[in-house]
């Protein structure tokens, strides 16, 4: 096997962590290569032990990026070096010469073309072990149970999108997908778990509106939103719904309007976090309709609907799937609906545009994975979306929430959440809006 015995303490200039891997063999370790690389395309790497953090003295290991994901291959002299050559674009054969060149000047060499000649003489390449597992894990996927994360406390209205979606999923898959509530920091907390997850396939983000306003809202984020999460697909959309008790004294926006602006900052309206569609609803209606409100972020759609309820909080910009089955009981009241236009599943309630000319806001349901997760398993989850969306059962559950089922590719949703992150962006900025 080919070792570099002089390259055990440093890296070239430039070079950097960029990504993970859950293995090389029996090998953990961390994916090294050029910090101007394309992300998740590292022309050469090396191999770093994480657990001491020390370069290992002998570099058997290299990764050769191809069609934007990563291929294995360890240095033997079992077949030869042109094979392997053959099966990469040419513009990756260089970018590997480039760094050969470079260790070959460790070693005190100078010329590519002489290197060239010493890997033609001594050297050749083959298929790392690891490559083959995992075509035939990519085949069988999945094999196990899957996590969807919830980033909200249970009870609430992506609580139970998410476990009809699970339901509907598991039966397509044909392994449990287990829903998981990890609330807080405005989505924050659950968002950052499946970003930090192995890139598998058996960790899933339900992704709401939050995930599009978060990096406006909050500056210093644990992840990178663009590049931490791959689209699966969406779900289902729905606009927001403002309620009260229906023992409150507001009986229309209008009454809502008034009573706001005799009184500034008296009226109260709860959220489920911050950067939610709820906080943005408040804020924006707020600069609309010139009034000042106290804004109450709670960790979830279930506390805020609990302290609604109790009279804690006068009022709600609430997810339609959170409030019909209290509409329906009768112990709150709709207002109007924060679509442009009136729902056609909440026909008898007026959109907020009506009184407030402007106001427009959706929420929306989606699924995200960790980046880096194989193609082949995003189309799988893309696909059992689509299929439980079809079925009788799932739109009968979303759709008396006042939600309208609405799927579509990967690439359809990362179009969708681009153009909401410009929105907002703009939004938050022109009306200072901060996270409180």
């Amino acid at each position: 096997m080919l070792c570099f015995k002089s390259f055990v303490s440093t890296f070239p200039p430039g070079v950097k962590s960029i990504g993970k891997v859950s293995a090389f063999g029996s090998q953990q370790g961390c994916v090294l290569g050029d910090a101007n690389a394309r992300k998740g395309r590292p022309d050469l790497v090396w191999i770093r032990n994480l657990k001491s953090s020390s370069v290992l003295g002998e570099v058997e290991e290299v990764t050769l990026g191809c069609s934007g994901n990563a291929r294995y291959v360890s240095i033997h002299d079992e077949i030869k070096v042109q094979d392997l050559l053959a099966s990469f674009s040419s513009s990756v054969v260089t970018a590997i010469w480039r760094h050969r060149n470079w260790e070959a000047q460790q070693l005190g060499y100078t010329s590519m073309n002489s290197l060239f000649a010493r890997f033609l003489r001594g050297f050749s390449l083959t298929v790392l072990a690891v490559f083959i597992p995992m075509t035939s894990a990519l085949a069988v996927y999945p094999d196990k149970p899957i996590k969807m994360i919830v980033p909200f406390s249970p009870g609430g209205g992506t609580d139970s999108v998410a476990r009809s979606l699970a339901a509907g999923m598991s039966q397509v898959l044909g392994q449990p997908v287990i829903v998981e509530n990890k609330p807080g920091a405005g989505t924050i907390i659950g968002s950052e778990f499946v970003a930090k997850s192995a890139p598998d396939g058996y960790t899933l983000l339900v992704a709401t509106f939050a995930h599009a306003v978060n990096p406006s809202l909050i500056p210093a984020m644990p992840f990178d939103t663009d590049n931490a999460f791959a689209a699966v697909g969406m779900v289902a959309k729905g606009p927001n719904v403002l309620v009260v008790r229906s023992d409150s004294a507001l009986k229309s926006i209008k009454d809502l309007v008034e009573a706001a602006k005799l009184d500034p900052l008296k009226l109260s309206f709860a959220s489920q976090g911050n950067g939610t569609s709820a906080h943005l609803a408040g804020e924006m209606f707020e600069n609309l309709a010139q009034v000042k409100m106290t804004h109450i972020p709670y960790r979830g759609a279930g506390p805020a609907m609990t302290d609604l309820l109790s009279g804690q909080v006068d009022m709600m910009f609430a997810t339609a799937s959170a409030i019909s089955q209290h509409i329906s009981s009768g112990k709150l009241r709709a207002l109007g609906v924060t679509s442009l236009e009136r729902s056609p599943v909440l026909k008898l309630i007026p959109s907020i545009s009506e009184t407030v000319p402007g106001f427009a806001l959706e929420s929306w349901y989606a699924l995200f994975v960790c980046v880096g997760t194989p193609h082949e398993i995003i189309s799988k989850l893309n696909d059992a979306i689509n299929k439980t969306a079809q079925t009788t059962n799932f739109r009968g559950k979303l759709e008396p929430q006042g939600l309208v089922v609405s799927t579509g590719s990967p690439q359809e949703l990362e179009a969708y959440v681009k153009r909401e992150e410009m929105r907002w962006r703009k939004i938050v900025k022109e009306n200072n809006i901060k996270a409180d």
